[in-house]
């Protein structure tokens, strides 16, 4: 009697049988993982940015809106609000009169807001309103206009002309 073979039969193979496919599977994850995290961080990102941005606008925009407003006085020839607009440190250089004859010397017809800075020495807050403005005989300038905070309110800083 012969014994079994020791080991099981082996299956023939047919070349005409497909190969079977690899699995992809695992890439397939692993692909769709790095996508998803590259699109989450990349949302962080954008959304960091966002507020970053508007906290910035936030800070600077009563400063833009206290030099607009000095700039539309002039523009209006509203010489005595705009005086009231300056800090205490340049009305007590200039009295409301040497102001007046200063700026209606060179007077407003127009301008474009261009830049502005704020910064934060010490606890004192200050910045710069970067300003192009066109004056009635055609003359086109650009001022830095220096702005202070007093308190709660930016004001304008520095010397009429």
């Amino acid at each position: 009697m012969s014994s079994p073979p020791p080991y099981p039969p082996q299956p023939v193979w047919d070349p005409n049988q497909p190969q079977p496919k690899k699995k992809r599977s695992t890439l397939k994850i692993v692909i769709i993982a790095i996508v998803a995290v590259v699109v989450l961080c990349g949302g962080a990102i954008g959304t960091g940015i966002y507020f970053i941005v508007r906290a910035v606008d936030d800070a600077t925009q009563p400063m833009r809106d206290a030099a607009t407003g000095y700039l539309d006085d002039l523009k209006a020839r509203n010489y005595e609000t705009a005086y009231g607009r300056l800090c205490q440190r340049t009305r007590g250089h200039f009295s409301q009169a040497e102001f007046v004859s200063a700026v209606s010397a060179r007077p407003v017809s127009d301008y474009t807001v261009t830049g502005f800075n704020v910064a934060n020495r010490n606890g004192l807050v200050d910045g710069n309103v970067t300003v192009r403005w066109t004056e009635t005989d055609g003359t086109s300038v650009t001022h830095i206009i220096p702005m202070v905070q007093e308190g709660d309110t930016w004001r304008v800083c520095g010397d009429p002309d």
